[in-house]
C-alpha cells in the first residue's frame, strides 16, 4: 500500500517495506518500541520537538512558537452566550427530573 511504501521511504535505509508491513495493522507503540523499530529518531516531549524542528529549520537559539487561536475556548463561549441552544434545551429537560427525585 502507499502508506507502507511512504513510511519505508521516509525511514530508509534502516526500515524496509517488509518491516513496515509486519507492523502496519493499526497498533499503537510506545515511544521506546517505535524507536527500537526505527520509526522515530529520539524520544522527547513538546519542548524537544520544538527544539529539533528549529534546528532543522536553521534557527539559532530557542525558536519562538506562534499558536494561532481560532476563537475563544469553548468555556468562554458558554460563559459569554449563557446556556443557549442545545445546552439550554438539555438543561430545561433536566429540571423536571430533579423535581421528581427530590424528597
Amino acid at each position: 500500500s502507499q502508506f507502507v511504501a511512504d513510511v519505508a521511504a521516509a525511514r530508509a535505509p534502516g526500515v524496509t517495506t517488509d518491516v513496515v508491513r509486519k507492523v502496519a495493522d493499526g497498533r499503537v507503540f510506545t515511544g521506546n518500541h517505535a524507536k527500537t523499530l526505527g520509526f522515530v529518531d529520539q524520544i522527547g516531549g513538546y519542548a524537544e520537538a520544538v527544539s529539533a524542528a528549529g534546528a532543522l529549520a536553521g534557527i539559532v537559539g530557542k525558536p519562538e512558537v506562534y499558536k494561532p487561536r481560532l476563537g475563544p475556548p469553548w468555556y468562554e463561549r458558554i460563559l459569554e452566550d449563557g446556556l443557549s441552544g442545545p445546552v439550554e434545551k438539555f438543561a430545561n429537560q433536566l429540571v423536571p427530573l430533579w423535581a421528581i427525585w427530590l424528597p
